[in-house]
């Protein structure tokens, strides 16, 4: 697998490894790989772009790689959720789903674990906490 350097045109074309960011992403058209930043949605898929894919050649020359084959190098697997069932607790009480802009995965909750005391939710894993944190939000707003 090539190493895919990501350059950044918006700030004087910085350049870094694709994957250093929490927020980077990469996809296909069935054809070519493109690079999408999931925090601002820019990719390198139009000419007036903020990213580039930087092919890393002797000669440094810019284009975006061809796609043989897609192998989980490229796209793992991601873990299966079972919808309907609370991925705090594990109940399929009042299970709601939501995604956010944090992580850009579906997540589902019950409404117990969405009403839980700020004691109990920092005892969990960090990013149950964050998933029962944007539950709050999101299903609060939602019921005014």
């Amino acid at each position: 697998m090539p190493k895919i350097v990501i350059r950044d045109k918006g700030y004087g074309s910085f350049e870094y490894p694709f994957g250093t960011m929490y927020h980077d992403n990469l996809y296909t058209d069935g054809h070519y790989i493109y690079y999408r930043n999931l925090q601002n949605g820019e990719g390198s898929d139009h000419a007036f772009s903020d990213y580039e894919i930087v092919k890393t050649a002797e000669d440094g020359s810019l284009d975006t790689i061809k796609v043989i084959a897609v192998t989980p190098d490229i796209f793992p697997e991601a873990e299966p959720v079972p919808a309907g069932v609370c991925e705090i607790c594990g109940s399929k009480n009042d299970v709601r789903d939501f995604q956010s802009s944090s992580d850009f995965i579906r997540h589902y909750i019950c409404g117990s674990c969405v009403s839980m005391s700020e004691e109990k939710r920092k005892t969990l894993k960090k990013d149950q906490q964050s998933v029962v944190f944007f539950a709050k939000i999101l299903f609060a707003d939602s019921e005014e």
